[in-house]
């Protein structure tokens, strides 16, 4: 039985408090050394109990996501620290998105299990919910990059993410998941609507829509 069953068997869908905890590989189907599981929301505190369950267990090398998101600049840290320990990483249930995405894609080796997605959206502060500022652009890129989401390249990930701005706001996201064959494959969604897929053409045509009606 694959950890992903086990979990959602055991915990159920994602919550909105965080959940950290160290699953030990006495339980069947989960990895040598066992695994941190991360469910729910990407909160400032997290940072620590990661850290604490690292230290505490030297022979994991996998932390299982299911979360929604939380704070940029705290997924950002976490992503550091998984690929700083070359942890492998793996998402399940609803996957990860925004701040979870760059903890997952930061993974030494990396596995999105069935009906699991890997969301990414443009960054905003968490302060004013505004824009992030170039910079912040910066730190997103580099901690992606070697992760390369985008099949044609994570040199335009950044690109992809205005374009989900530019079409949904702040609800746009660019995301990844597996197929029914389990081929890697991406779109654009506005999850607050649907878990409609929208392909590139369809997100500009929105987008320049937009500016029309804002022009005019």
């Amino acid at each position: 039985m694959k950890l992903a069953t086990i979990l959602s068997l055991s915990l159920g869908p994602a919550v909105c408090a965080a959940d950290v905890s160290f699953v030990p590989d006495t339980t069947p189907g989960v990895q040598a050394g066992g695994t941190i599981v991360f469910q729910g929301e990407v909160v400032p505190e997290d940072l620590t109990k990661v850290k604490v369950l690292m230290a505490d267990n030297p022979k994991c090398k996998w932390i299982s996501i299911n979360s929604g998101g939380g704070t940029f600049i705290t997924g950002i840290r976490l992503a550091d620290l998984i690929k700083k320990n070359e942890y492998n990483t793996e998402a399940w249930g609803v996957g990860a998105w925004s701040a979870a995405a760059f903890m997952f894609w930061n993974g030494k080796k990396t596995d999105i299990w069935p009906e699991a997605k890997i969301g990414f959206h443009f960054p905003f502060e968490d302060s004013t919910k505004e824009p992030a500022p170039q910079a912040y652009h910066g730190i997103a890129g580099a901690s992606i990059y070697q992760g390369a989401p985008d099949l044609t390249g994570a040199t335009n990930l950044l690109l992809k993410m205005q374009n989900a701005y530019d079409a949904f706001d702040r609800h746009g996201y660019f995301v990844v998941f597996p197929d029914e064959n389990g081929k890697l494959t991406s779109g654009y969604m506005n999850p607050n609507v649907s878990d409609r897929l929208y392909t590139e053409e369809e997100v500009k045509e929105i987008a320049n829509g937009r500016q029309s009606l804002q022009k005019g």
